[in-house]
């Protein structure tokens, strides 16, 4: 992923194709995107979503259901993400029902 700013090793989404069905997750051990919104502060989106795709299809909708976490480290981050209670001064955490991934073609 590009655009943004990430937490080491949590910049990337995972994809697969199955006949007519893909599916995408953001779930691997632990969120795999993790977005820093500030110093020491993050969003980390660990949720999947998945549907058929039709003959020329230029878009994908789907429900992308899942957990939203906001994290404020008491430090700096380390090598990789953790929000773990002993590192993190803020945490709050919602679970996704309602939410949409939406995928359109260039």
């Amino acid at each position: 992923m590009t655009g943004g700013r990430f937490a080491p090793y949590a910049d990337i989404f995972f994809v697969g194709v199955a006949g007519d069905y893909l599916a995408l997750s953001t779930e691997g051990e632990g969120p795999s995107i993790v977005e820093e919104v500030g110093p020491n502060r993050y969003i980390a989106y660990s949720a999947s979503a998945g549907a058929p795709i039709g003959t020329g299809a230029t878009a994908l909708s789907a429900p992308f259901n899942g957990l939203i976490e906001y994290c404020e480290l008491k430090s700096p981050i380390g090598s990789y993400y953790d929000c773990s209670p002993a590192l993190a001064a803020v945490r709050e955490q919602c679970t996704s029902t309602n939410s949409r991934l939406v995928l359109t073609g260039q």
